[in-house]
């Protein structure tokens, strides 16, 4: 059952004195429309009715005591739910086949609980053109809609624009699939670009004299070097360097790899 309760103008009970007052909220004086009950005391309610009373006083409407609880959560008071729905069958059976009497069609004997699939037929009830979101500002009855939609323009209209949706949504996967091609190979030239170094070419291994390194951290052991990598500016220590130009720049061991996720690729770059 929804919780949506329905307008006056939506049905009416048939023999609403005969239905049994303990199937009556006490709030609205209806037949329950998703029924809760309150765990301070037990006493039940339409699930909208309560929460809307408790905005206004957080008391129980029957006996007057407070209902509203709070849980401490994270150093803060959090509201926590002072009732719990009726799921008992005996009773969601009796409200479900109270009778209704639509009062737009004036059809009669509907059981409540299949009230919403006869508001999806009721050819009374005001609908709008399926072409809404097309701008069609038509509304009306169920039962002339389909006069209009032989007229409608925008209805008509509605396949060939929905295809060009879905052709728009197909280009845009497109772009955006060659935008992420497009800064995967910015990166790459930049890659590139910082591993040729202006000529002196980086390598795993030095290419000088290790003496002649600047990279070369062995006789100094009273500082832990560290060194700035070419491609994400960061300053990391000398094991962590995969790529140098003896005199030149470094590049981490952390943007080779994310560069070159294949190890193939690296050993031929390293080789």
């Amino acid at each position: 059952m929804s919780d949506n309760r329905p307008t006056t103008s939506d049905y009416e009970y048939l023999d609403e004195n005969g239905i049994d007052i303990e199937l009556k909220c006490a709030i609205c004086r209806q037949p329950f429309l998703s029924p809760v009950s309150l765990t301070i005391c037990g006493h039940t309610f339409c699930k909208q009715c309560i929460k809307t009373w408790f905005i206004r006083a957080p008391t129980c409407p029957t006996c007057r005591q407070y209902a509203i609880s709070y849980v401490k959560r994270d150093n803060r008071l959090v509201q926590t739910f002072p009732y719990v729905a009726i799921n008992i069958r005996v009773v969601t059976n009796q409200l479900d086949r109270l009778l209704v009497r639509c009062l737009l069609c004036d059809e009669t004997n509907i059981q409540r609980c299949h009230w919403q699939i006869h508001q999806k037929r009721c050819a009374k009830r005001r609908v709008i053109c399926p072409a809404a979101d097309l701008k069609c500002l038509w509304e009306g009855t169920r039962e002339t809609l389909s006069a209009h939609l032989n007229t409608c323009t925008y209805y008509q209209m509605q396949p060939a624009i929905n295809e060009l949706k879905n052709e728009l949504t197909t280009v845009q996967v497109i772009q955006n699939e060659l935008k992420n091609s497009v800064t995967m190979l910015e990166k790459k030239v930049e890659f590139l670009l910082k591993f040729i170094n202006h000529g002196q070419i980086m390598m795993a291994s030095c290419s000088e004299s290790e003496n002649d390194c600047r990279y070369n951290t062995i006789n100094d052991l009273h500082h832990v070097w560290r060194f700035l990598c070419s491609i994400c500016n960061e300053y990391v220590p000398r094991d962590q360097i995969q790529l140098h130009a003896c005199s030149g720049n470094c590049i981490c061991r952390s943007c080779v790899y994310s560069q070159y996720s294949d190890h193939r690729q690296i050993n031929e770059l390293l080789s």
